[in-house]
């Protein structure tokens, strides 16, 4: 039977800006903090910064270190959605999207989380931010380069090439190289039909493998659905969903 409990770190907290180039928006963080600790197999992982805050950031950014075991991924598990962190030398970083209001964050060693949000201590964060008519995330398993494509109802096309269209819609993470998240919102959608895409970019290495792709779209802060499917070859595009506003 595996044992996880949660304690609380230090109170300091680092803001930092990132400045972005080639029309790289800027992307404004927060590092947390607390501790997870799963005794079988034993681990302990650590999340630098502080927890239990308020923040007006839509995005933050987790680094920690594992230690008492080996680790090659840490799972992070974000309102009920996995994210994956590799871990190198002992660390790892993630930037994770927020929603409005209260967010919950816990963490585990491995690729997946069996129950983590029902059986252990959480992370807890305050999002102080404003409802997005359109939240979407993609997320995917292992190395490579997968894009997510939001086409609106007047020909915009918001994706890593034009980060942020005059109607509103922002790519604000742009993850090039595993596992994700790649992140698109609007806060007031225009009326029409959209289409949200993925495609696969650029593979890590030759001949590219099949990756598997996960998407979780909410609209005026309410998960409509989670799709999962694969792609395999370079420039493969797939349809995620449509939805009208």
């Amino acid at each position: 039977m595996r044992e996880l409990y949660f304690q609380a770190g230090g109170v300091s907290a680092e803001h930092f800006r990132r400045w972005k180039t080639s029309g790289r928006s800027v992307a404004i963080a927060v590092v947390i903090v607390g501790a997870v600790y799963v005794a079988d197999p034993p681990a302990q992982i650590k999340l630098n910064g502080p927890s239990n805050i308020s923040t007006r950031n839509s995005v933050i950014t987790l680094t920690g270190e594992v230690a008492g075991a080996r680790a090659d991924t840490v799972a992070l598990n974000v309102n009920g959605s996995l994210l994956a962190a590799p871990v190198k030398n002992g660390t790892f970083a993630a930037t994770v999207p927020l929603i409005p209001g209260e967010n919950m964050i816990a963490a585990a060693s491995g690729s997946t989380v069996s129950s983590l949000m029902g059986s252990s201590s959480v992370v807890r964060i305050f999002a102080d931010i404003k409802a997005a008519d359109i939240w979407t995330q993609l997320s995917w398993d292992g190395p490579g380069d997968i894009d997510l494509h939001l086409r609106l109802p007047n020909n915009e096309h918001c994706y890593y090439e034009r980060k942020a269209t005059p109607s509103g819609a922002i790519l604000d993470i742009d993850n090039r190289v595993s596992n994700g998240p790649e992140h698109i919102v609007m806060e007031r959608a225009v009326p029409g039909a959209y289409r949200l895409s993925v495609l696969y970019y650029k593979a890590s290495g030759q001949p590219p493998r099949t990756v598997a792709w996960q998407v979780i779209v909410r609209l005026r802060n309410k998960e409509l659905q989670r799709f999962s499917v694969t792609l395999s070859s370079e420039n493969q595009e797939q349809d995620v969903t449509t939805f009208n506003f």
